[in-house]
């Protein structure tokens, strides 16, 4: 592949064919429609439902895609109807429903479908979900129960490890006083979980109890069918929202100062590094990487890994993963670590496959490992679930971890950025399990790296993309999300972050010589934008760092006594217009966009922005394209 061949979309990372948004009306409710998803239900400007949507997920909880067909769109001022027929079909699951959504004036909603197997296939859900935004933690709520009986709640606010509520026929919030929200379900028993767990923002209604056994098999003819149905009661008349005056307003002294002296950002190191890659590791200044020791495994790069950690002057974030033969390996450990003490900064204990590690492994490695004076930790590979529902005694750890990502659920760039919600409430929820611990994010992937609750293997045929990649990994989407994500977890308190791998599909940079039998958009030694994202960063804790997390922008302004740099990301798909309040009105910056990422791609080395720095005459304002990401220096 040459460079040239890379197309637009994919540096943006956006698809070919971008899905319709269309805006609708149902009395005083808003929503949006997209490819058979109902989606940001408000009233007065204020969402009070993120989605609903249709899922069939396979024997490992795999979300089977579909195509739609037929779509026809009646709509007036305040009703629609829309109709259409979904496809789906991937290896052996052929399924089809034909879709339909009644939006009403008096406000209320109606999507329902009749759906129909088209081949026998094991399956773990077919049907809708609902998503409550996670803005309703703490908000009451009450839930009827097939049997007719009713049960007062609240959203839970400390993320839920199980399900809040079960046998949901309905549920009714009250987002604002005198209004209520009803949701009532028909065609199968419904529960909610708190997604949370896995960063999304939001408490999901699902279909079928997880009580019942999974996988089922699927009969072909085999029919099914569903419906929900929102409603809106209001006590008093609802005005129109007005538009916040300063929606889009950046105020660069305004953001909250963190202290990121003490705050480790880093990667993940694989195997050992080509002399170029070290180079450019070494330009942008990180604190660690984690190098994953699997027991089980051979070769083991781990002296090679440590010999290039010291080489560029970071500390190692050792992950052991132990075997059954675990008491042999923690002595292969102690030597490992006796002989190495000052290039280790931590060790994760870890059990090969489990979601969290036995307590008498923990226990015991403490005990041997302690002596070496560096910190100890544990928790999960696994999302924070697996923590939150399995939970290790605080007393034998000096730190405890988890890992993120944002695509268990839900894979549409708006749905990962919005993750970031959820990401701090899993550092405040983790903070709360564990008050006397720092808490890491370790690591941090654009997919998941493995399924905990798989039910059988997984198939890749030969030209499909791996489960564990995204071809986005080198796109400017990325990069933003990068920036996003480490805004939360900063703003959460976490301790230290993981990103992405250094090298390869799932890094910031390409391999020297990639060898794949699917289509990667990147030729050998690319820099990512997410590598430029990271420069970005280089010596930020030599700055005094404020962040913000807004609609529109991400934003970090770094100051000390020589120098300003302000680094403002677009976590859109679509071009924003910010004004920025107290910005000089003429500043020196680099664009990273659709138009520069090609050549900035093809550096060699770049040890900062220097000689790529241009004048921008900003008076206020500045136009970034879809995920952007500007770099000042004042």
């Amino acid at each position: 592949m040459f460079i040239s061949e890379i197309r637009e979309n994919e540096w943006l990372g956006l698809e070919d064919k971008q899905e319709e948004n269309i805006h609708l009306q149902a009395g005083k409710l808003d929503l949006r429609f997209s490819s058979g998803r109902i989606l940001d239900i408000s009233i007065n400007g204020q969402k009070v439902i993120s989605e609903i949507y249709f899922a069939l997920r396979d024997c490992n909880w795999g979300t089977i895609p579909y195509r739609i067909e037929n779509l026809v769109v009646d709509e007036d001022r305040d009703s629609f109807t829309i109709n259409f027929t979904a496809i789906h079909d991937s290896n052996e699951i052929q399924f089809k429903w034909n879709g339909k959504i009644a939006g009403n004036a008096d406000s209320s909603i109606i999507y329902s479908f009749d759906g129909e197997a088209l081949s026998d296939f094991m399956r773990n859900r077919i049907g809708f979900c609902v998503l409550h935004p996670a803005s309703c933690a703490g908000m009451e709520c009450e839930v009827v129960h097939s049997d007719g009986k009713s049960e007062k709640g609240i959203f839970p606010v400390r993320i839920s490890p199980h399900q809040p509520f079960m046998d949901i026929s309905s549920i009714a919030h009250y987002p604002q006083k005198g209004v209520k929200v009803l949701v009532e379900f028909e065609g199968d028993v419904f529960e909610m979980e708190d997604q949370r767990n896995w960063t999304d923002a939001s408490y999901k209604t699902y279909c079928t109890p997880l009580a019942l056994p999974f996988p089922v098999r699927v009969k072909k003819g085999e029919r099914f069918h569903q419906s929900v149905h929102v409603s809106l009661e209001a006590d008093t008349c609802l005005e129109d929202a007005e538009a916040p005056e300063n929606g889009n307003e950046i105020s660069l002294l305004n953001g909250q100062i963190h202290n990121v002296g003490s705050f480790s950002l880093g990667s993940c190191i694989t195997k050992p590094l080509t002399e170029l890659q070290k180079q450019r590791i070494k330009a942008i200044g990180l604190s660690h990487l984690r190098y994953d020791y699997h027991f089980k495994d051979s070769p083991v790069y781990a002296n090679k890994i440590l010999d290039q950690v010291r080489e560029l002057g970071v500390k190692l974030l050792l992950a052991a993963f132990f075997t059954d033969c675990w008491k042999k390996e923690l002595d292969t450990l102690s030597v490992l670590i006796n002989e190495n003490v000052q290039d280790i900064m931590g060790v994760i204990i870890f059990k090969e496959g489990a979601n969290v590690v036995d307590e008498e492994i923990l226990a015991e490695a403490r005990r041997k490992l302690s002596c070496s004076g560096i910190p100890i930790g544990s928790g999960t590979d696994a999302f924070f679930t697996q923590l939150n529902r399995n939970r290790l005694p605080q007393n034998s750890m000096d730190f405890v971890c988890y890992s993120n990502n944002p695509q268990v659920h839900a894979f549409d760039n708006d749905s990962i950025m919005s993750t970031v919600e959820g990401q701090v409430a899993n550092l405040s929820s983790c903070a709360e399990l564990y008050p006397d611990l720092p808490v890491w994010v370790t690591p941090v992937t654009l997919k998941m790296r493995w399924n905990p609750d798989a039910t059988g293997d997984v198939i890749v045929r030969k030209g499909q993309v791996p489960p564990d990649v995204d071809i986005r990994q080198m796109s400017l989407f990325t990069a933003s999300w990068f920036l996003r994500s480490l805004a939360a977890c900063i703003k959460g308190g976490a301790a230290g972050v993981s990103f992405f791998e250094l090298v390869g599909s799932k890094g910031i940079m390409e391999e020297e010589a990639p060898t794949r039998d699917y289509r990667f958009p990147a030729v050998p030694d690319m820099l990512y934008p997410v590598y430029y994202a990271f420069l970005a960063l280089r010596d930020w804790k030599e700055f005094n760092t404020s962040i913000q997390i807004t609609e529109d922008a991400t934003v970090f302004v770094m100051q000390n006594s020589g120098e300003t740099r302000i680094i403002l990301a677009n976590p859109r798909g679509q071009t924003v217009n910010l004004r920025l309040v107290d910005a000089p009105s003429t500043v020196k910056g680099v664009l990273i966009d659709k138009n520069n990422a090609p050549k900035l791609a093809q550096e060699r080395v770049i040890l900062n922005f220097d000689d790529y720095l241009e004048n921008y005459n900003l008076n206020g304002a500045i136009q970034l394209e879809p995920y952007s990401i500007f770099i000042a220096v004042i």
